[in-house]
């Protein structure tokens, strides 16, 4: 095949001598690309491509002093489906994930409403959408909108065919969470559920996980109180309540125990 041959470290220049132009060299098997008499991209020995760096790590690079941006921008008005997307595909041309720009449709579609959407793909499954966050600013996992009854003005949804929830997790103790499992709201800590709260009927438990009252309280200990009530601002003072041989309500003040009703 015909080719047109440049020794090594010479300039493929247009106008003025270097000021555009392209370099190769075989010495450091990379070429140079330059503007303005300034190297604005380089290919080096590796295949990385390095724009604003002349030593790029990664297969593409992008370096500047400040506000380095990549843009994805559509040359027409968009107002359905998608505006832009940044997509992760594995040797087989297959989508593994991807960050998707589409249009918001939670009213009239224009050219600036945009929701920002998250796939991704388990093993042995598809691509899937995993979460969504809307032009609203609202955030969606496991649904494509968002349930809003009480109509908040922001919004974290989870959603999930079965229990659902959030742990928060202190290396230095076991975790918390908080879960809804079948419309009951529990509070845990571990695998404990310290709280507990029916969302059919509005009952609260303490200590049970199937309140039969607006609020049950329940314990092992027949030595602790169930509830103890105190104002802070008067010290000493306050009642408790303990079922042990029946219940029994104990008022308190600075000397102690002043009586009880059982």
């Amino acid at each position: 095949a015909n080719q047109v041959l440049i020794n090594s470290g010479e300039k493929l220049s247009w106008g003025t001598q270097g000021a555009v132009s392209i370099e190769g060299s075989t010495g450091s098997n990379q070429m140079e690309f330059r503007t303005n008499s300034t190297d604005v991209m380089i290919i080096d020995s590796s295949g990385n491509v390095g724009v604003g760096t002349a030593s790029p790590v990664a297969p593409l690079q992008i370096e500047k002093a400040s506000n380095t941006t990549l843009a994805l921008s559509n040359s027409g008005s968009v107002t359905s489906g998608t505006r832009g997307e940044i997509a992760v595909y594995n040797s087989s041309i297959s989508t593994c994930a991807a960050i998707k720009a589409v249009v918001d449709t939670s009213g009239t579609a224009d050219n600036v409403g945009t929701d920002l959407t998250f796939f991704t793909r388990a093993i042995g499954g598809s691509l899937t959408q995993k979460m969504v966050i809307n032009g609203s600013g609202n955030v969606i996992i496991g649904n494509t909108a968002v349930d809003n009854p009480n109509s908040l003005t922001k919004v974290l949804e989870i959603e999930n065919g079965g229990t659902v929830g959030v742990i928060l997790n202190d290396s230095r103790d076991a975790p918390m969470g908080l879960e809804n499992r079948g419309a009951v709201f529990h509070l845990t800590y571990n695998t404990n559920s310290r709280l507990v709260v029916n969302g059919a009927s509005g009952n609260v438990g303490i200590g049970t996980t199937s309140p039969t009252a607006k609020l049950q309280v329940e314990m092992n200990a027949s030595s602790s109180f169930h509830s103890f009530f105190q104002n802070n601002n008067v010290s000493g003072y306050g009642a408790g309540f303990q079922s042990y041989s029946g219940v029994q309500v104990y008022f308190y003040d600075t000397g102690g125990n002043i009586g009880s009703i059982t």
